[in-house]
């Protein structure tokens, strides 16, 4: 087998390696726009309350199916308002009042834009990310709640691109195992 044959058949070996990573890489791209969770969300307001009105406009305002929205009126309502204690202390939180909305490991408290834009970041996350349900949380007990009433956290993960960049690295060493490989079989060949 001549030399032009032998890098002939490497180049096609190499391409169609690369298709298939490619393939892959874009499967590994795409999955978090199929992984949609439903999101259960817990929120206590009042009856009468200004902030729990503009609350309740905004949950309305929100077109999203994969919402799960518990609403506990506790005003006039001896049960809610007991939950709502209860929430309160298996999240570590010291709450005197209304709206409270609980969303996975997080609490608002009030309703502001800031909180309106917390909670739509908290919901999309949710949305694309297994979180947990408030009402599994009482009977867990949580010791990092966050507590949101207003100021913005500027902790942000940024875990996705180390996950991508080790993707594409063991990419390329897959990669040159196959072609290391693919030609210690052509030697062989060659020997025979």
């Amino acid at each position: 087998m001549s030399c032009f044959h032998k890098i002939y058949k490497f180049i096609l070996i190499l391409n169609n390696v690369m298709k298939k990573l490619l393939l892959i890489l874009l499967l590994f791209l795409t999955l978090p726009v199929f992984a949609q969770e439903k999101v259960d969300i817990y929120s206590f307001y009042g009856q009468g309350c200004p902030h729990c009105e503009k609350l309740m406009s905004f949950f309305s305002e929100i077109k999203n199916e994969n919402l799960n929205l518990n609403l506990f009126e506790i005003y006039s309502n001896e049960t809610n308002r007991e939950l709502f204690y209860k929430m309160s202390k298996a999240y570590n939180a010291t709450i005197y009042g209304v709206p409270t909305t609980f969303i996975d490991e997080s609490v608002f408290i009030g309703f502001s834009d800031e909180i309106k834009e917390r909670m739509n970041e908290k919901i999309d996350y949710c949305t694309n990310n297994a979180c947990s349900s408030p009402k599994e949380i009482p009977n867990k007990s949580i010791n990092n709640s966050k507590i949101i009433t207003g100021n913005i956290d500027t902790k942000k993960n940024s875990y996705g691109i180390f996950i991508l960049i080790g993707l594409l690295s063991l990419a390329v060493i897959l990669m040159f195992a196959v072609i290391l490989v693919n030609l210690k079989k052509d030697k062989k060949g060659e020997n025979n």
